[in-house]
């Protein structure tokens, strides 16, 4: 298998070489990350591509992404007439990139909180996609990822450091650590998992049955997915329906600046993941930077 760091949507990627394209398996699409990112933390942008709050991840869950650009044809936004295939999608909500290119090399959750970072990997987990998980992400690993060299010519060590604070001006790189100090090498060890977080470590063995289940039953796949949103409630909505039975995945995200009453939960029948309460403790309301799962026979 053939899978291939695009960043972006690259049609030509994964179309086979005997039809004149690359012939990758599948490609990463990092249009979920930063359209996630932009929707809890809209003040910063990780990348030079300008992400919008709240649309961007509609049109992403919608239809697969929002740039899309080839080797011969530049980067552009788009509007897609049909939903791209999810089985060619790689999706995250962090990666080395996202992580290192932080000057304290911090992971989601130390950015927005561990119900926010929960609630964005519920919609990973449970869209048609292909997830990625970058390492310690399931146990909301405390440890640092900084981007680290150990290049011994002092011209590239230095071009290394300038010109990543010229690549990302808006951070402050006064307080990060240099990616030529060893410190950034041994500080990024995963470390143990009981250091981190035993309930986002039992949120994602959640998820990730969750999702074993409904992708072996065949109900979790794009033809029976409808995506339903709600600006002004920062409401997203993944519901898979067939002759048997529908699957409802409801999130709420927040990145703090406003006072957001609680929701009725979108969802009937069975409960089957609650990230705030658990199981036997939710309360049928949605609440900011909180998912809720369940199940109806139809």
């Amino acid at each position: 298998m053939l899978i291939a760091e695009s960043n972006l949507y690259d049609p030509e990627m994964v179309l086979p070489r005997s039809a004149g394209g690359i012939g990758f398996d599948a490609m990463w699409c990092d249009d979920f990350l930063h359209s996630m990112f932009a929707m809890l933390r809209p003040q910063e942008q990780l990348t030079v591509r300008k992400y919008h709050q709240f649309d961007d991840l509609d049109q992403t869950l919608r239809l697969g992404y929002v740039f899309e650009g080839t080797l011969r044809r530049p980067q552009q936004r788009v509007v897609p007439e049909r939903r791209a295939e999810s089985r060619v999608m790689v999706y995250s909500i962090q990666n080395h990139d996202f992580i290192g290119n932080h000057p304290l090399g911090q992971r989601l959750h130390q950015l927005v909180g561990d119900d926010a970072h929960r609630a964005a990997a519920a919609l990973m987990l449970l869209c048609p996609a292909i997830p990625m998980l970058f390492m310690g992400e399931e146990f909301a690993c405390e440890n640092p990822f900084c981007f680290f060299v150990d290049f011994s010519d002092d011209h590239l060590r230095q071009s290394v450091v300038s010109g990543r604070q010229r690549e990302y001006p808006q951070h402050d790189w006064d307080s990060g650590v240099l990616p030529t100090d060893p410190t950034a090498f041994h500080s990024a060890k995963l470390g143990p998992r009981d250091a981190g977080n035993p309930q986002t470590l039992h949120w994602y063995r959640r998820l990730i049955e969750v999702r074993r289940r409904f992708k072996r039953s065949g109900l979790l796949c794009d033809d029976n997915l409808t995506v339903e949103t709600n600006h002004d409630q920062n409401l997203f909505v993944l519901r898979y329906r067939n002759e048997q039975e529908t699957l409802t995945v409801a999130a709420r995200l927040s990145d703090g600046t406003a006072d957001e009453p609680a929701l009725d939960w979108p969802g009937e029948g069975e409960l089957l993941l609650d990230s705030r309460f658990g199981e036997d403790g939710a309360n049928a309301m949605l609440l900011p930077n909180h998912a809720i799962v369940s199940r109806q026979p139809n």
